[in-house]
C-alpha cells in the first residue's frame, strides 16, 4: 500500500483561500489498481462575507463557522478478461457540506447537504490503431464537483470525466453563494459519453478523437445546472467534440479542435 499525505492551498472559493487536508492510499490486489482518498476543508464564514461582498452582507449572519466541506473518493481500475482489450473505470465520492445550505422552513438556519459522485467507464483498446469507450457520470443535485481540474488532457495529465462538456458549455448552477453560478461547479447532472480514438502507435506524430456527450439534469424538480442557448434555458444537451494532434516534437504539438454544444428543448 502506498500512502500520500497533502495540504492543499486553494482558492477556489470565490477567490477566498483555505487550506484542504487530504490523505490517499493506493494498493493492487490480483492484477487491479485500487484507491481511498480522504479530503477535508473547513470554510470560514468570513471568508464568505468577503468573498460576496456583492450580496446582502448579512446573508451569512446565521452560518456556523464550523462550516466545512469532507470528501471520501474510492474507486478502481483494470482489465476485463484475458485478452488485454477490455477494461474498466470506476470511481465514486461521497461529499458533505456542513452547514452550507438555507433550509427550505427558515432561511436564516443553515443545513448539510450531502450526496454522490459516480463515474464508470468500459473502455476498448485495439493495441494498435483504434481505441473506444462508453463512460456514465453522474453528480446528485446536494453534490458540488469544484475541485477537479477539468482539463488535464494537454498538459499529458489524466482525462477527467467532464472535460468535453465544461468545454463548451455554459451552466447556470443557481449556487447558494450567487457569484459561484459563474465558475466551474457542476451538480445535478447526468453524462453519457461515447469516444473513439485514432492511436497509430505511441510514437506516430498523428492523433485523432472523436466524442459525443448526452447531457442532461438528473433531477429536474430541482432548479439547477440548466443549460442556457441564448435567453432559453433547457434541462439537457447534446456535445460533440472532434480534435487532432500533430507532433512536431517530443515536447511540442499543434492541436486543432471543433466544439459544437447543441442545447435541448
Amino acid at each position: 500500500v502506498e500512502l500520500s499525505f497533502n495540504l492543499i492551498f486553494d482558492d477556489s472559493m470565490g477567490g477566498s483561500t483555505y487550506n484542504k487536508w487530504n490523505i490517499n492510499a493506493d494498493t493492487k490486489f490480483r492484477g487491479h489498481d485500487l484507491y481511498l482518498g480522504l479530503y477535508y476543508c473547513s470554510v470560514a464564514k468570513a471568508a464568505l462575507v468577503d468573498s460576496y461582498a456583492t450580496i446582502d452582507p448579512h446573508y451569512f449572519d446565521n452560518l456556523n463557522d464550523n462550516s466545512g466541506i469532507t470528501e471520501i473518493e474510492f474507486g478502481a481500475k483494470g482489465d476485463l478478461g484475458n485478452n488485454g482489450y477490455w477494461s474498466y473505470d470506476l470511481g465514486a465520492v461521497y461529499q458533505i457540506n456542513k452547514n452550507f445550505a438555507q433550509k427550505d422552513e427558515d432561511p436564516t438556519q443553515y443545513k448539510d447537504e450531502k450526496g454522490w459522485m459516480l463515474h464508470g467507464a468500459i473502455n476498448w483498446d485495439s493495441k494498435e490503431q483504434w481505441a473506444m469507450k462508453v463512460a456514465y457520470t453522474m453528480v446528485e443535485e446536494e453534490t458540488y464537483m469544484r475541485d477537479i481540474s477539468f482539463d488535464e488532457r494537454y498538459n499529458d495529465g489524466i482525462e477527467s470525466p467532464l472535460e468535453d462538456i465544461m468545454r463548451g458549455g455554459n451552466f447556470d448552477n443557481n449556487y447558494a453563494f450567487g457569484d459561484m453560478a459563474n465558475s466551474y461547479i457542476i451538480t445535478n447532472i447526468q453524462d453519457v459519453k461515447v469516444q473513439l480514438e485514432y492511436r497509430p502507435s505511441k510514437t506516430s506524430k498523428h492523433y485523432f478523437r472523436l466524442a459525443y456527450d448526452m447531457v442532461k439534469n438528473k433531477n429536474n424538480d430541482y432548479a439547477s445546472n440548466y443549460f442556457y442557448g441564448g435567453d432559453d434555458a433547457s434541462d439537457k444537451a447534446d456535445v460533440i467534440n472532434a480534435e487532432y494532434r500533430y507532433r512536431i516534437a517530443e515536447n511540442t504539438r499543434i492541436r486543432l479542435g471543433y466544439t459544437d454544444f447543441k442545447f435541448g428543448s
